[in-house]
């Protein structure tokens, strides 16, 4: 049977609407993979998993050193690594210092440190900054290289009984004189060890 025109631009309406109804039902493209997604309207949502923050909190326990101690003993370590910087010449590593610290006060922390213990850790920090200053090229990369021989040597001296008396009486037998800045550097260092030598009874 033959087709009139107008029965040909019927079909070929028919065919091309069908076309489009078809292209509008096909995907855009985008694969979505993954849970927690929402798809509407053509549009898709993502939900991630909410992020959780653990917040670590330090508390004081009973018997611990307080607020005051925990700031000298940071100002000691600060300085312990202040001087280990100017006569090593190297960054300090403050993470490898804490950890020794730790390590020798028995605690995970500074902040678990006890009472009965403040005086080891300041005695040990001391020491530690001693130790750097010992060192033969401290003298000439620490500007304040005597004054801190000074200040090490009459902190330590009041852990003890008398102790200013007894390190004066033995800089005068040994070097003539009661008087720290009277003293060369050599025996400025000889009464610094001598001090950090006495041991409590």
């Amino acid at each position: 049977m033959n087709d009139s025109a107008e029965d040909r631009k019927q079909r070929l309406r028919q065919i091309i609407g069908g076309d489009e109804k078809r292209s509008h039902s096909k995907s855009s493209g985008h694969t979505i993979t993954g849970n927690n997604n929402i798809v509407g309207n053509g549009n898709s949502i993502n939900l991630h998993e909410p992020k959780i923050v653990r917040k670590v909190y330090v508390q004081t326990g009973v018997g611990t050193i307080d607020a005051a101690q925990k700031k000298q003993i940071n100002e000691m370590f600060a300085e312990w690594a202040r001087v280990r910087d100017l006569v090593r010449k190297t960054s300090p590593e403050y993470k490898a210092l804490r950890s020794a610290f730790n390590r020798y006060m028995g605690v995970n922390s500074y902040h678990e440190i006890k009472q009965d213990d403040f005086d080891k850790a300041v005695t040990w920090l001391q020491r530690q900054t001693g130790i750097v200053l010992s060192m033969s090229s401290a003298k000439t990369r620490v500007p304040d290289w005597r004054k801190k021989r000074y200040a090490s040597i009459n902190a330590r001296a009041k852990e003890f009984p008398g102790g200013a008396e007894r390190y004066r009486l033995f800089a005068k037998e040994r070097f003539g004189t009661t008087s720290l800045k009277e003293l060369t550097d050599e025996q400025l260092d000889a009464v610094y060890h001598h001090v950090f030598g006495w041991r409590r009874q």
